[in-house]
């Protein structure tokens, strides 16, 4: 487990390097922390621990979420651009549909629950404060 530990770290940092939509270490670094992850029952993790695999599954959750809505702007740009056969209003009202997926029907919805259970652990164990607003952190 140590090297594959080791790995894991080393690969929340590669997670950092270069554009977040095309970075390959992502998705690897955290098949790894989920490996390591199952291997280690709840009871017996720590904050340090939870703190890496939170930035893990964090990483995961923000690129996949990236890729989503920027394919989102793309077809709201690409119908936009249509305005003239369409009718501007018409348009108007499809892209901000199209748009509003982001937030109607969010991807990864798994690994974003998951980042947040982990926040509450960490903020319960050595009050980390991930939210303004849902832990009373003193500011952005």
């Amino acid at each position: 487990m140590r090297e594959v530990g080791s790995a894991a770290v080393f690969g929340l940092e590669a997670n950092l390097r270069g554009p977040a939509e095309t970075n390959g270490s992502v998705q690897g670094t955290l098949a790894l922390w989920q490996k390591m992850e199952s291997q280690l029952p709840e009871s017996e993790r720590n904050w340090r621990f939870d703190m890496h695999l939170f930035r893990a599954y964090f990483d995961a959750y923000t690129q996949a979420r990236l890729i989503y809505e920027n394919k989102l702007e793309t077809n709201a740009l690409e119908l936009l651009s249509q305005a003239n056969p369409l009718g501007v209003e018409p348009a108007i009202a499809t892209a901000l549909e199209i748009l509003n997926r982001a937030e109607s029907a969010p991807i990864q919805a798994d690994l974003l629950h998951k980042a947040e259970h982990l926040a509450d652990r960490l903020f319960e164990s050595i009050g980390y404060q991930t939210s303004v607003p849902k832990y009373g952190a003193s500011g952005y």
